[in-house]
């Protein structure tokens, strides 16, 4: 994928002799921004196009879904495997906790300090049991003193 200034072109490279190009507008361009390797920050780009469009959310919500799906299936329950299961960016779950993103993405690698209260606002944001959340605390506390 090819961008400029205000346009995207997606070129398709099936099996037909030459490719198709199809450009549009991006109306949401501007709310793209580069990060500090000099790449598209794309949580912004979809963030932006997610409140311009709701069938841009839908989309990656649904996307989110099939991940959580096609990679997660089999492993216990996890906050991230919870939170993609409930169609949600770590961005978006934050904001519903009323914490940061880099917070939220610590307590995915059971890096943070996962207190009573955010355990509780984790249960109702991705509408599960307090249980749920209390039993991924527990075994998440248990793999950190085997590991020690």
């Amino acid at each position: 994928m090819t961008i400029s200034s205000n346009t995207c072109e997606l070129r398709d490279f099936s099996l037909k002799s030459r490719p198709t190009v199809i450009t549009r507008q991006l109306q949401v361009y501007e709310a793209v921004k580069i990060d500090a390797h000099g790449e598209l920050d794309l949580d912004s780009y979809f963030d932006e196009a997610s409140r311009a469009d709701p069938r841009v959310a839908a989309s990656v919500s649904e996307g989110t879904k099939w991940v959580e799906k096609s990679f997660f299936s089999g492993q216990p329950d996890s906050i991230a495997r919870l939170r993609m299961r409930a169609g949600l960016s770590q961005r978006e779950l934050a904001a519903r906790l009323g914490t940061s993103q880099p917070y939220l993405a610590k307590l995915e690698k059971c890096e943070g300090n996962l207190t009573v209260e955010t355990m509780f606002k984790l249960a109702d944001s991705l509408n599960v049991q307090y249980e749920v959340i209390a039993a991924i605390a527990g075994n998440t506390y248990k793999r950190a003193q085997n590991a020690a």
